[in-house]
């Protein structure tokens, strides 16, 4: 069986980096139609969100942008994740589950 990779909606607001009291569903689904008000999200002080906006476009293709695939170490204590994917710039963690799943 090939392994396959799910990009669901309620993982593109960690994927985003921003705050919101909206769940995850309603922001994916606002965003898909343009509807997001700036009131609606805050960017945290720590500074993660800028990071994450930058490499996102390059994300949403890790499919042809990925220069490294494999299992992940546990190198990072803040890391949950089974694979990862990526590049120098940017990695994307995926679990497993019926398939591999962003998060």
């Amino acid at each position: 069986m090939k392994n396959l990779a799910a990009f669901l909606p309620r993982n593109f607001l960690h994927l985003t980096g921003v705050r919101t009291k909206l769940r995850s569903g309603d922001f994916f689904d606002l965003a898909l139609r343009n509807r997001l008000r700036e009131q609606d999200i805050s960017f945290p002080d720590d500074g993660t969100a800028s990071l994450k906006l930058a490499v996102l476009p390059m994300l949403m293709n890790i499919h042809f942008s990925a220069r490294m695939a494999g299992d992940y170490n546990f190198s990072k204590s803040l890391l949950v994740t089974d694979k990862i994917a990526g590049t120098v710039t940017a990695a994307m963690g995926f679990c497993n589950g019926n398939c591999y799943i962003v998060c």
